[in-house]
């Protein structure tokens, strides 16, 4: 994936604002529409188009709003419209990835979550540990909430996958390492999807890398996040609504329900490096993927 030639203008904007961050640092970011023009002008070249899937699904996964432990965050980068955003790659992922019908719901379970605890949008070490801890104290709730049916095994891998979402590869602990490598396929795919919503920001060097990532999208599923970011954020700046936001997303999803093909029936394995088992029993690699026809 190739990108148009970044713009180098920065407006200048008021304390807290999304395209400050280089000026004032400030614990809590919120878009605007310089930061949203920004974004607008550097669209990536993606290689392929964008697929939306059905998300009737997604509708029950609404966050309420008096779950967040800093308001603040609600309206923020990391707040309402971040996580239902991430609920939707986290559909696609399983999808893609051939996930079971469990798997599916412990991913969108630990993305609609994974930021619920933050005190603050920058840095903010441990939020993962605390949103975690938060699932852990509530699962009868959330899975009230939500209509999910996960028991207290997928509830520990999903409260590691929230944990270890914040903490990059390189810096896990020997003892953290040993425990992710027992939950690869949750911690990776969270990975991912919290990263396909770095579109939103507007330093282009934090938008997604592969590098990065040990469960690849493929670039239609990219081409969807950073549409998704588009649509939601200009709602919002519109109607000041998180609600209003996410009905478009979903609205616009139903409306472009095209059908790709999913990596589950079109993998080459190239590498054996990073292995696992999706629903139908094929052995997938997270770490270097090739769909062949």
């Amino acid at each position: 994936m190739q990108r148009t030639k970044p713009s180098n203008s920065l407006t200048r904007t008021k304390p807290g604002s999304l395209t400050n961050r280089g000026v004032a640092n400030p614990d809590f970011r919120y878009m605007d529409w310089a930061g949203l023009e920004l974004i607008k002008n550097n669209k990536p070249i993606f290689k392929q188009e964008p697929h939306y899937i059905d998300i009737e699904t997604i509708e029950n996964f609404k966050i309420p709003e008096d779950w967040f432990l800093e308001k603040r965050i609600i309206n923020s980068i990391h707040g309402v419209r971040h996580m239902m955003r991430s609920v939707i790659y986290a559909v696609n992922l399983s999808r893609y990835f051939g996930l079971n019908n469990v798997d599916r719901q412990a991913l969108m379970v630990g993305s609609v979550l994974h930021d619920v605890r933050r005190m603050k949008d920058e840095g903010d070490s441990g939020h993962g540990l605390r949103s975690g801890q938060w699932l852990k104290n509530n699962l009868e709730l959330v899975n009230h909430t939500f209509g999910t049916v996960l028991d207290d095994n997928y509830l520990l891998k999903v409260c590691q996958a929230i944990e270890f979402h914040e903490i990059p590869y390189a810096e896990m602990s020997t003892g953290q390492y040993t425990e992710y490598r027992k939950n690869r396929l949750l911690v990776d795919l969270l990975k991912t999807v919290d990263a396909l919503d770095r579109y939103r920001l507007t330093w282009l060097n934090d938008w997604p890398k592969d590098k990065y990532m040990r469960a690849i999208p493929p670039d239609w599923i990219k081409h969807v996040a950073y549409n998704m970011v588009i649509r939601s954020e200009k709602v919002y700046l519109d109607k000041k609504d998180n609600r209003a936001s996410i009905r478009e997303l979903l609205q616009k999803n139903k409306t472009h329900n095209n059908r790709p093909a999913f990596a589950r029936k079109y993998l080459q394995i190239t590498t054996s490096r990073t292995r696992y088992q999706n629903s139908n029993g094929r052995s997938l690699s997270f770490t270097k993927l090739k769909t062949v026809p």
